[in-house]
């Protein structure tokens, strides 16, 4: 699933004419996840794509490039299944 997921954000990088500039494995509401951080035309996009089975949630902040990462974080600390 990482490989899958690591090419469509290379694909949307390439979209935005921009890079991938850091993709990880993390847990997110005891859920695996995988986080890219997607530099182009002065932002940063911070995608976490939340995998639950078969289900797969998207988080998505965009910001300033250079500019706090905070509600990004936060956006993904919050973030809870019903």
């Amino acid at each position: 699933m990482a490989a899958e997921l690591d090419r469509a954000a290379t694909s949307l990088a390439a979209q935005q004419k921009g890079a991938v500039r850091r993709r990880s494995a993390l847990e997110v509401a005891g859920l695996d996840a995988r986080t890219y951080s997607i530099e182009f035309d002065g932002k940063t996009e911070e995608i976490t794509f939340v995998l639950d089975g078969q289900n797969e949630y998207q988080l998505l902040c965009r910001r300033p490039s250079g500019g706090s990462d905070g509600a990004c974080a936060e956006l993904v600390r919050s973030f809870r299944l019903q």
